[in-house]
């Protein structure tokens, strides 16, 4: 009995063209997603505001609306961070956004990880002292997902975690879209 082929990555699915960039299958999501990721900073914060984001000083966020997520149950959609000595006319050079739907950092994780396989294939195995993750590599671009497991952590304080306690379970999803 034949079986129906496996559902291939959304960047195999088309044929690359031969003068792409290895970037191309980031840059490509980010456009179906809407996110201006080639847009100066400064354009960005004029146009939809930033705010302190809180668990250190003098550092403000900007989350720039995306016409569609990054992917499905995303809970916290694509922003940048930026301080004092960010240069505001170039476009952000890093995102983060973040899945914290369950209370058990391996189901978001689980649930991050195979919406981002489905996406742009396996990727590869990411870890530190911390965290463990995946990541996946276009060119001068990256993306990567991780947990920071309650077992891994030190014993210090954590003020992000005190402000934000489902930060503690998030799939953390960041990304350098290299553009520029």
């Amino acid at each position: 009995m034949l079986r129906p082929m496996p559902r291939l990555p959304r960047f195999l699915t088309s044929r690359p063209r031969e003068d792409d960039p290895p970037e191309a299958p980031l840059w490509a999501h980010l456009d179906r997603c809407g996110l201006g990721f080639r847009t100066p900073m400064a354009e960005l914060i004029a146009a939809h505001g930033a705010h302190p984001i809180g668990w250190t000083p003098d550092l403000d966020i900007c989350t720039p609306p995306c016409a569609k997520p990054l992917f499905a149950g995303l809970d916290h959609p694509p922003s940048f961070r930026f301080d004092a000595a960010t240069d505001l006319s170039q476009p952000p050079a890093f995102f983060h956004a973040a899945l914290r739907a369950s209370p058990d950092h391996r189901v978001n994780y689980a649930r991050a990880i195979k919406a981002l396989c489905d996406l742009f294939g396996e990727g590869e195995y990411s870890a530190t002292q911390t965290s463990s993750g995946r990541a996946w590599r276009f060119g001068r671009a990256w993306l990567r997902c991780e947990v920071h497991p309650p077992e891994l952590q030190p014993n210090t304080p954590n003020l992000r975690h005190e402000m934000f306690p489902k930060s503690r379970v998030e799939a953390a999803i960041s990304f350098a879209p290299a553009w520029g």
